[in-house]
Formats: structure tokens, sequence, C-alpha cells
């Protein structure tokens, strides 16, 4: 998950920064299909979390709903996830105003970070229970994950491949 987290800071990170120095309208269009792109993504991520990984992993350790709170940190920025995705997708270039992809990241990002890193406290909790069993689950979320429409969503951005 490392990675998968690394490359979804790393895709905030370069959308936040380069929002207000996209300037000609075919530079602004492909910007919003990498907005597009990067919010599409994270929101499958979680939700192939919510409805595959986590129930699965619940079931390895005997513990459902283990991932709980982390399922229920998701919904702290969803909300602006969704604004960023709204405005990718329903903004024609020559009304691409920047401030409003930048504060969405600024709303969203200090409940987003923190997410990132308790999940990862969460998910090495899990080292005593049988990592293979884990491991199983994990492999077949990936599986499932890389039938994500490539013109979308990039397989090398899905769940850490």
């Amino acid at each position: 998950m490392a990675y998968a987290y690394s490359c979804m800071l790393r895709g905030l990170n370069s959308i936040y920064h380069q929002a207000e120095n996209v300037r000609k309208p075919e530079e602004i269009a492909d910007f919003l299909i990498f907005v597009k792109s990067w919010t599409v993504w994270v929101s499958h991520h979680h939700i192939m979390e919510e409805e595959m990984m986590f129930p699965g992993f619940g079931k390895v350790i005997g513990t459902p709903g283990f991932l709980g709170d982390n399922v229920e940190q998701h919904h702290a920025f969803q909300r602006q996830l969704n604004i960023l995705q709204d405005y990718s997708i329903q903004t024609k270039p020559s009304d691409y105003d920047a401030s409003i992809i930048r504060k969405a990241i600024e709303e969203m990002s200090p409940s987003f970070r923190d997410h990132l890193g308790d999940e990862i406290d969460s998910l090495l909790r899990m080292i005593d229970y049988d990592l293979e069993a884990l491991m199983k689950v994990y492999k077949s979320c990936v599986a499932q994950a890389t039938k994500q429409d490539r013109q979308v969503v990039p397989h090398s951005m899905v769940l850490g491949l």
C-alpha cells in the first residue's frame, strides 16, 4: 500500500501545484483529464477497500469491521474528492478556475493525509495473523482493480502495482 499511497500523495501534490500553471485551453483540458483520472482512481481504491479488501481481511483475522475506523475516514474527505471529480468532468477549459481545485485540496488534505497514515498503522496491526491468507485477499483485490478502464486510470495507479 505504501506505493499506492505515495502515488496518491504525489498526484495530489502535482494537481495542487500545477493547477495555477496551466493556461492554454489544450493544457487545461489535459490537466482536467489528469484530475479526473486521479479522483476516479482514489475513489475506486476506497470502494475496493470497503467492499472487498477490508471485509476479506476481517474474515481472515476473525474480526469483521476491524478496519471500520479507516472506512469512516474515507467519508471525511469524500465530499471534496467529489467536488474535484465533478469539476474535472463538468468544466470547460474556458471556465477553468484553479482556485476551485486548490480550495478543495486544501480542505481535504489534512483528513486525507491523516487517513493514509492511520490506515498503514491499522494494516500493521494485522502482522500477527495469517499473512498468506491476507496476501491472497490483497492479490484478489489487485486482480479486480486492474479491470478498471485504462483510459481513465493507468494500471500503474491501481492499488500499488
